[in-house]
């Protein structure tokens, strides 16, 4: 083949397709590692197999496998006579070459290597930790003082032992929460959380002002809520009021209402109306750990009746007046259904009690619930909150009123679940004739449609 022609390189069952004159240098070098096998095997050791040594040295940092892999079984055969060229490679080398010279010091499991692989459990390659860690398994090494300890855990990413070893650990964790990869920043901050040290709360929260991705910063915002310690809420109440995702504003309404600090009610009043329901379930909550609760007073505003209704807290919805009812409770619930999840269990349960409420109301309304109901049935955007306004139909008092708006949903609305929910309640409120005129509309309906 020419200088550029691409060649199959077959190695086992696998395949990769290098331009030849890559194959040829691959060539050059693996045939030179299995030269050197040969000076290894000699009993005498003088300047050729120091070079030899050295040159395969080179070679282990190759980005071809090929390569490397020969180099490294080169060095192997040289036994504990290249360990200390192979110490300094894994001192100095780039990160292929100290995760190749952390793996031959295992394979040649000399004793002697023992100190410089316990300083490398410090590298800040977790690719090298992990060889590293091997390698000392190989050596028969256990870990002795609390650091050695840590480092040894986090290596082989053994978060259960790392938990155990408690605030003797927290230093060199939050030292690598901060320093270390970011694949390693969830379960580290579990663990600072669990453990509960103040000593870790400065490196959560440098950590989680930089970013990360979700599970990062939901994990972080939880590990800081386990906390007791005060410097965490301005933090906390910046996710809870700012956070961009509603799993992270939740998770600081949590760890809010873990802390327990009066400082942080204002926020979580805030909170109440998050525009996700769950957020302002949790805000809620927490507020009920602060000890808050809405003044007798102003049981009827509206902050109350978004929190009673966060809580689910009909008790205390349904004694309030009539009038309340129809003007505030009615038109905050169907928004707070827009905000949930269609098929979640949340939505059922509330749909039900928006029921309870309509028949609280409809006793003694005069028309106010109607229009209410008959707004969100037909002009509110979200299906789930139409559909849950034709099932609270069935509690006005207007029954007549009732049928028409609801015949109405049940032939323009666009949404299937908004027509079965529409329908379900004719059956249960319509007579005989308005039913018989359901059918001919319906019938026209398909008539002209032509199916």
């Amino acid at each position: 083949p020419t200088a550029s022609s691409p060649v199959l390189f077959v190695r086992g069952m696998s395949y990769v397709v290098y331009r030849s004159e890559t194959v040829q240098e691959i060539a050059r070098n693996t045939k030179y590692a299995r030269r050197t096998t040969n000076i290894a095997s000699s009993p005498v050791r003088n300047e050729h197999g120091d070079s030899a040594i050295q040159r395969n040295i080179e070679l282990i940092g190759d980005v071809k496998p090929e390569v490397c892999h020969e180099g490294q079984e080169a060095l192997i055969k040289f036994g504990s006579y290249a360990v200390a060229a192979v110490v300094e490679a894994l001192a100095k080398g780039d990160v292929r070459t100290r995760q190749s010279a952390a793996h031959i010091l295992g394979v040649i499991r000399d004793s002697a290597a023992i100190p410089a692989l316990v300083r490398a459990l410090e590298d800040e390659s977790d690719r090298v930790r992990q060889s590293v860690a091997w390698a000392l398994i190989l050596l028969k090494w256990q870990p002795q003082t609390p650091e050695e300890k840590t480092l040894y855990h986090i290596a082989q990413r053994q978060w259960k032992e790392l938990r155990a070893l408690g605030k003797a650990a927290v230093a060199i964790l939050a030292k690598t929460l901060r320093e270390g990869p970011r694949d390693y920043r969830r379960f580290i901050a579990e663990v600072l959380g669990d453990i509960g040290d103040s000593a870790a709360v400065p490196s959560l929260i440098e950590t989680l002002e930089t970013g990360g991705d979700s599970s990062d910063r939901h994990a972080l915002v939880i590990a800081l809520g386990k906390i007791p310690d005060r410097r965490v809420v301005p933090i906390l109440e910046h996710s809870l009021l700012k956070g961009t995702k509603p799993a992270e504003r939740k998770v600081a309404a949590v760890a809010l209402g873990i802390i327990a600090d009066p400082a942080a009610t204002p926020a979580l009043e805030t909170a109440l109306g998050d525009e996700d329901f769950t957020v302002r379930q949790d805000a809620a909550f927490a507020l009920d750990k602060l000890g808050w609760g809405p003044p007798s007073a102003e049981e009827g505003s509206k902050k109350s009746i978004i929190y009673y209704i966060a809580k689910h807290d009909w008790k205390k919805l349904v004694r309030l007046s009539p009038g309340t009812l129809i003007q505030m409770v009615i038109p905050e619930f169907i928004i707070a259904l827009g905000l949930v999840d269609e098929n979640s269990e949340t939505f059922k349960s509330a749909q039900r009690d928006l029921v309870i409420i309509v028949r609280v109301a409809g006793k003694t309304d005069t028309g106010g619930v109607g229009s209410i109901l008959e707004e969100a049935l037909l002009k509110n955007r979200k299906p789930a909150v139409r559909q849950a306004a034709a099932v609270a139909w069935g509690e006005v008092t207007d029954k007549r009123r009732a049928v028409s708006i609801l015949m109405h949903a049940f032939l323009e609305d666009t949404d299937y679940s908004v027509r079965r929910a529409a329908f379900a309640t004719l059956k249960s409120i319509a007579d005989e004739k308005a039913l018989a005129n359901l059918a001919t509309s319906v019938t026209k309906m398909l008539t002209f449609s032509g199916d």
